[in-house]
């Protein structure tokens, strides 16, 4: 069940901020994520 609540809502909303407030959070945690990610692979190389 788990997996299959993440898969719809990423594929159904891809802009789950405007729809659920809640979900919001998780977004632009994902991002800010991706973000330290992309900062961390930058510093790294």
């Amino acid at each position: 069940h788990a997996p299959h609540k993440r898969t719809p809502m990423a594929q159904s909303n891809p802009r789950p901020t405007t729809n659920h407030p809640s979900n919001g959070s998780t977004q632009q945690g994902a991002e800010a994520y991706h973000k330290k990610t992309h900062n961390k692979k930058k510093t790294h190389r």
